[in-house]
């Protein structure tokens, strides 16, 4: 199987799934993201998982340790293949992430936004660099 995942941000699930339905053959999987989970929600997710393939749930939870878990686990009758999490949320918010995510379900954390630039980095006190930000 293609270890890539199509990223399918859009709100609009036909969309979604017509693209979903196009590339399955060829890609590994389907990203989901927080602009279309919070226009489908869990009815949506699993919509789009009866295409086919595994869903990566791109929702970058970061938040107390025991509240991240709590999310993470609420997604559990959802099987993601892939959730991910903020890495600035900490290593106890990490822990319990993956304690509560579905057994082969991987928590990816998310060092740094693409979206950021230098400006971004220096106003929030960080390296200007964003080369020395990303693990």
């Amino acid at each position: 199987m293609s270890p890539i995942y199509v990223a399918l941000d859009t709100p609009d699930i036909e969309r979604a799934k017509a693209i979903a339905t196009r590339v399955r053959h060829h890609v590994g999987g389907i990203k989901l993201g927080l602009e279309f989970f919070m226009a489908n929600g869990r009815h949506g997710v699993h919509e789009m998982a009866d295409i086919g393939l595994p869903i990566f749930l791109d929702l970058k939870f970061h938040d107390i340790p025991n509240t991240v878990g709590k999310a993470v686990q609420a997604l559990r009758p959802l099987e993601p293949a892939i959730i991910t999490v903020h890495a600035s949320g900490g290593r106890a918010m990490l822990e319990d992430a993956k304690a509560a995510a579905p057994t082969g379900t991987k928590v990816v954390a998310v060092t740094m936004l693409t979206s950021l630039d230098a400006n971004d980095l220096t106003s929030i006190g960080l390296s200007p660099d964003p080369h020395e930000q990303v693990v």
